[in-house]
């Protein structure tokens, strides 16, 4: 595929194809309003550079899926001395991680990006894969694009116990455990060399707010959704300081190497 720069500092394919994505129009949109605020999208930034900073590797850092580009900016803040690129299909993710200042910014199919000139030794696949139908199929045609012993570190919501009405206006297939992880692994062909969770507090309250509601209720109006997920991302002073703390604990047992055994998000690392 043939790609240019175009006026927003998108390389953007010379044929525009609009990408078959299971995300709702307005996803990247609603994450963008929020993002800065989100005790949720800040500690999920922090676990995943932990752990980048626990499997180290050479070379340049892909986003793939990596929507307005939060959580690659945070990356390339952590790594100045890598290039991080964001592959993006959705055009205003894209545009909005311009705003962010990220430069190299693809919206394109990741299939169409050339991670071997581009010297890529890691890539990100962040609350991505539970969009993805063929999960096994996906990340299988990651590891054929990549070199060998890439490392792919991937974030998924965890437990089907904690499924709700959020998944299903977020265009989700499934959610994760460990063990179906290790499967995943297996199946695709890659290896796996961590597997755990995080948000370990928010397993309960998820379910009693959310999952539980959802099986005696139904679903809500989307509306009603997106306006609980404004409020859900944004805590009051007494709880930012409970977050504060529980945050801090999770980070701890991640800077020792510990697996955190539960959590309402799972993080794993796989190596090609």
């Amino acid at each position: 595929m043939k790609i240019h720069l175009d006026e927003n500092n998108i390389y953007v394919p010379d044929l525009a194809e609009k990408a078959q994505i299971s995300y709702p129009d307005e996803g990247n949109e609603s994450c963008f309003a929020i993002e800065k605020n989100s005790f949720w999208f800040n500690h999920r930034n922090d676990v995943i550079v932990q752990l980048m900073k626990k499997f180290p590797f050479e070379g340049n850092f892909a986003d793939i899926g990596g929507g307005n580009g939060y959580q690659a900016g945070f990356i390339k803040q952590n790594f100045p001395e890598k290039e991080v690129f964001l592959i993006e299909p959705g055009y205003q993710g894209c545009l909005n991680a311009t705003k962010y200042g990220l430069r190299n910014v693809y919206n394109i199919p990741f299939q169409d990006f050339d991670f071997f000139s581009n010297n890529i030794g890691a890539v990100g696949v962040f609350d991505v894969v539970e969009h993805i139908k063929d999960d096994v199929g996906f990340l299988s045609e990651i590891s054929r694009h990549v070199k060998k012993g890439t490392y792919i570190f991937m974030t998924v919501p965890a437990y089907n116990l904690l499924w709700s009405d959020t998944d299903d206006h977020a265009g989700h297939f499934r959610r994760y455990t460990s063990k179906s992880i290790k499967s995943l692994a297996a199946k695709a062909g890659i290896g796996l060399a961590y597997n755990g969770y995080f948000m370990s507090y928010l397993t309960l309250p998820v379910f009693f707010a959310r999952s539980l509601p959802y099986r005696i209720k139904g679903k809500r109006d989307n509306k009603v959704i997106l306006e609980n997920a404004l409020k859900n991302h944004d805590s009051g002073s007494i709880s930012k300081l409970s977050l504060k703390i529980l945050n801090s604990l999770e980070m701890a047992a991640l800077t020792n190497f510990k697996r955190i055994p539960f959590g309402g998000s799972c993080i794993a690392v796989f190596k090609t």
